[in-house]
């Protein structure tokens, strides 16, 4: 009996457009982010830097949410509107939406009867990816449960399934030699999440998570014509 066996072979001229970006946001006192954070991202080429790649493909690999090590009552909270305060919520997931231009992406929220009425509230444009959530342990260093057995000390959220495995990337611009502001967006209010101690309560709002995104981004030459290699 015999086997075939076959593999990939990519050029080399586009595999170096291609490029990992880690992006990772802790707790870092009275300047602390609640749900949203902005961060430089530099070329790591000349490549991601040239007036020949205006734009690119982007796509989040990785998602994580992790309390620090001293919380035991962690819980999400939705940042609310002026009309609202924030309050805790229990998620599912969240929408990581990026300052990123792309006409490629859309959300529709419905959250009251007048939004049902209407067909949603709707929003366009700009880079966003849902991420389904699930809580994992991850072990705690500090507290009676040191180690890795599981406690309410030593869970974090990760991104999970369909919104990280099956999503394609979108065309978007080049985000390479600019600031870039993270929002992570609650997908039925449309207001910043962030994580919590239950204890502080919401009206506190302090963060006390570390974020970690991980995204791929491929350069697309401007000449590139579209339905051509």
């Amino acid at each position: 009996m015999s086997e075939i066996q076959s593999v990939n072979v990519f050029s080399v001229d586009e595999e170096r457009l291609k490029y990992r970006v880690i992006v990772g946001a802790g707790v870092v006192g009275a300047a602390d982010h609640k749900g949203e954070f902005e961060v430089f991202i530099p070329p790591p080429t000349s490549f991601a830097n040239s007036h020949r790649y205006n734009q690119c493909l982007v796509k989040i690999d990785s998602f994580t949410a992790c309390p620090t090590d001293a919380i035991a009552d962690a819980s999400w909270v939705d940042g609310g509107s002026a009309a609202a305060p924030p309050a805790l919520v229990k998620t599912a997931g969240i929408i990581v939406r990026a300052n990123i231009g792309s006409s490629q992406t859309s959300t529709s929220k419905i959250d009251s009867v007048a939004a049902l009425a209407a067909g949603g509230d709707n929003q366009v444009a700009g880079f966003r990816q849902f991420i389904p959530l699930q809580l994992v342990n991850v072990g705690t260093a500090t507290g009676a449960a040191i180690g890795p057995s599981p406690s309410n000390l030593g869970f974090s959220w990760v991104g999970i399934g369909s919104g990280i495995s099956a999503t394609d990337p979108i065309l978007s611009a080049n985000p390479f030699g600019q600031k870039v502001k993270f929002s992570l967006i609650n997908p039925i209010t449309n207001a910043k999440n962030w994580i919590v101690s239950n204890a502080g309560g919401a009206a506190a709002g302090v963060n006390v998570a570390e974020y970690t995104i991980q995204l791929t981004i491929t350069m697309i030459p401007n000449d590139r014509s579209e339905g051509t290699d």
